[in-house]
Parts: structure tokens; C-alpha cells; sequence
């Protein structure tokens, strides 16, 4: 578990705490300039949008300030002002004191936003989604999976604070239709990791095969040809064409072609 104690103008340091026992932030408020002492210190965590500790020292020096901490930390938080630098207490430090990462933001290479079945693409493109995570503390980690498969766990921190995962499908198969991919974050290996998911819907390529066993043909005799072909997705005007030189017989969509001929 790790703290951020935050000081504007300086590098964010990382304070580093055991589950069960306490973790001690450092605080320096004093200041080289006289009579320009700190009057109230107000201390806050990223997904709380009040101070979870508050040092009010308006009306006489430090060692007599007043502390009020959140009601929700009870005795569980003190900042301890006798020592130097000043340091804020957490007693016994659970997972439940990192800050949960937000859920995470499934993307295309353009920004739009994805969610449940998408497309259609079609088969043999290569497409790129992106997934983001804000918030937590630590970083999260931020992974692709295609059901309960690891594709990729390569991610990073973007110059605006987001943890990144760029995934890239090369050439998609017929393998792909509505297969699910999911970006997993979690930020501690005992908080609920958090998911998005979509779905690729797609246009498979034509496919065509005819079946001619080897034939003794008679004059005057029929004989039979047998074709299997494999239509685009949903797509109502697909059909068959059989042609004899320059003769052609319509076979109706979503009919095993199948043609008997003098």
C-alpha cells in the first residue's frame, strides 16, 4: 500500500505501509520567513472531496491547534505535531486506505467510446482499442484479456495521469465473431478488480467450395453438383450463381445450391 503526501512544487514521494501496521506521512509546514506560520493544515485523500484531517492552529500556536478528523477515521488517523517534520498517523492500515482505481474506459483508436457488441469489421482488418483508467492510488494495473485469457498486461501512465493499455488485433479471424475482450484494473490484489468489455461483430469474408466427386457422365443422363458457400453476415442479398458456359441458374439466398442437369 503506498501514500502520496503531496507538496506543491515538489516530486510526489511514495510512502510505502504494511497491512496491520501504521503508516506515518511526513508533513513540513514550517517556513524559513518569521511570523508566516502555518494557521490551519488540511489534509486530503484523491476520492474524498473533504479533508479527512483538519489542524486548526488560528488561535495559538501549534502545540495547542485543534485537530478534527473525519468522523469516518475516528481514532484511527492523528497528526502528530511534537516531532519534526510533523507526521500524520494511520493506525493499523487496511486495503480499504488506497485509493480505488475508476472504471475503466474501453476506446478505439480515435476516442470514441466503446461498450457492449461493436463494429461491424470486417474479417482480416486490424483494429486497436484503447483502455483507461483514472484514479487509484497506487497505479493501477491495467490488462486485456479475451475471456479467461491474458493478451496483454504492457501498460503506462499518459502525461495526463490516465493508465493506459493499447491493444492491437491483427487481421481478425471468423474466430473473432462476438468473441469478448475485457480491460481488468485493480490496484491491490485484495480490492474487487474492476472490468469493461465489448464484443466484435463482423463481416466474414465470402467463401465458396463446389464438391465434384469424380463422375462417369452419360449422354442424356442428369448428373448432380453440389456447392457450399459461406455468406456475409446478415446479408439478405447474397446468392448463388451457377453457370454451363454461358448459362446461369439463380439459387435463392440461404439455399444449399444444388442443381441437377441434362
Amino acid at each position: 500500500m503506498r501514500f502520496l503526501p503531496f507538496t506543491a512544487g515538489y516530486d510526489i514521494p511514495v510512502i510505502i505501509a504494511v497491512a496491520g501496521e501504521d503508516a506515518i506521512i511526513p508533513c513540513n509546514f514550517t517556513t524559513p520567513l518569521e511570523d508566516d506560520g502555518a494557521s490551519l493544515i488540511l489534509w486530503y485523500r484523491l476520492d474524498k472531496p473533504n479533508p479527512i484531517y483538519t489542524l486548526d492552529v488560528r488561535s495559538g500556536p501549534v502545540s495547542q491547534g485543534r485537530h478534527f478528523p473525519m468522523m469516518e477515521m475516528g481514532e484511527r488517523i492523528y497528526f502528530n505535531v511534537s516531532v519534526h517534520p510533523p507526521t500524520l498517523v494511520f493506525s493499523s492500515v487496511t486495503p480499504e486506505d488506497a485509493v480505488p482505481p475508476h472504471e475503466p474506459i474501453i476506446m478505439d483508436e480515435y476516442g470514441q467510446r466503446l461498450r457492449g457488441v461493436i463494429g461491424k469489421y470486417d474479417e482480416g482488418s486490424t483494429l486497436t482499442f484503447i483502455c483507461d483508467v483514472d484514479g487509484g492510488d497506487p497505479h493501477p494495473s491495467v490488462t486485456w484479456w479475451r475471456g479467461d485469457t491474458l493478451l496483454d498486461d504492457d501498460y503506462n501512465v499518459t502525461t495526463k495521469g490516465f493508465v493506459r493499455n493499447k491493444l492491437t488485433l491483427n487481421e481478425i479471424r471468423r474466430s473473432d465473431l462476438l468473441a469478448q475482450y475485457s480491460c481488468i484494473t485493480s490496484n491491490t490484489n485484495l480490492t474487487k478488480a474492476k472490468k469493461e468489455s465489448i464484443q466484435l461483430d463482423m463481416n466474414p469474408k465470402y467463401s465458396q467450395r463446389l464438391n465434384i466427386k469424380k463422375l462417369i457422365l452419360r449422354v442424356n443422363k442428369p448428373f448432380r453438383l453440389h456447392g457450399v458457400s459461406g455468406f456475409q453476415k446478415h446479408n439478405p442479398e447474397s446468392h448463388d450463381t451457377f453457370f454451363q458456359n454461358s448459362i446461369k441458374d439463380f439459387v435463392p439466398p440461404y439455399q444449399a445450391p444444388q442443381i441437377d442437369r441434362a
